[in-house]
């Protein structure tokens, strides 16, 4: 009902959720992050749960992020073209950190994790997912490595990598 909330690309063209796993909300528009928000926290509040696990929490691609709502409220925040990227790591930042905090006063036993890319660097680069800024921020209780390899000394790197951040 809002396909105004569903990323563009940079010429303008809606992702098509067949080809990226699935339907992703633009996190650059904050009303689509207050309706996440909603459903969330009625969830967190009304049910008895022990935790919100935030899945797709990123952007779908690097080429993706262009709506016109993002684009209008980026340029009405920011006018150097070169903080685009980091923008777009702090619209989810943010809205993780504003979730961690309202679960924390409405329902603090509820645990706030997501799954996430292994790499961080790719994580960071193509999806907007800085989710070590969020485990020492403190505003996320865990993360899950989305590590899909049959090599077992990639996810030992990672897994070594990062053992001082878990």
């Amino acid at each position: 009902t809002k396909p105004e909330w569903i990323p563009a690309d940079s010429t303008g063209q809606k992702m098509n959720y067949l080809s990226h796993s699935g339907a992703f909300l633009d996190p650059g528009i904050l009303e689509a992050q207050k309706y996440a928000e909603n459903l969330i926290m009625d969830i967190a509040v009304n049910y008895d749960i022990d935790g919100i696990h935030l899945d797709y929490i990123r952007y779908p691609d690097i080429e993706f992020g262009y709506s016109n709502l993002a684009l209008k409220r980026y340029f009405s925040e920011n006018n150097d073209v070169e903080n685009w990227q980091n923008w777009k790591e702090e619209q989810i930042t943010n809205f993780i950190e504003n979730i961690y905090q309202k679960i924390k006063i409405e329902a603090p036993f509820v645990k706030l994790s997501a799954a996430v890319f292994a790499n961080i660097e790719t994580a960071k680069l193509l999806y907007s997912q800085n989710w070590i800024n969020w485990l020492e921020k403190g505003i996320i209780d865990n993360v899950y490595l989305m590590d899909y390899s049959t090599s077992n000394d990639v996810i030992e790197t990672h897994l070594s990598r990062y053992e001082n951040v878990f």
